[in-house]
């Protein structure tokens, strides 16, 4: 599996940051079962991969507002975990989309009600 981080921004996020980021103190994290995180496949087109939790983070953007509270999501790249939004062809984060097995099963309740 290849990462969807460049190596250059790999080598960032493992020092703790990116760009003028300082480091992200993680203040709280929480599952994050049933979303997405959507990358830009180029001519593939889009791409998916569940995310592992959600975390707030504190960080200072060093622009002269002071810490800054954020909600972002993660994901495993390889050995780490990385903040999805970093990636250079990260477009959203979503809900995963539901099978047509569970579309199926919910219109059949409906109509035995």
């Amino acid at each position: 599996m290849t990462s969807r981080l460049q190596p250059d921004r790999r080598s960032l996020l493992l020092m703790g940051a990116t760009g003028l980021l300082a480091t992200p103190l993680v203040a709280a994290d929480m599952p994050a079962e049933g979303w997405v995180a959507v990358y830009d496949g180029g001519d593939d087109g889009e791409m998916e991969e569940p995310l592992a939790c959600f975390a707030l983070v504190q960080v200072d953007y060093k622009n002269g507002d002071g810490p800054q509270t954020e909600v972002r999501g993660m994901a495993p790249d390889e050995k780490l975990m990385a903040f999805v939004e970093d990636a250079e062809n990260f477009v959203t984060i979503r809900r995963a989309e539901e099978s047509e097995d569970d579309d199926e099963e919910e219109d059949e309740s409906e109509t035995e009600d």
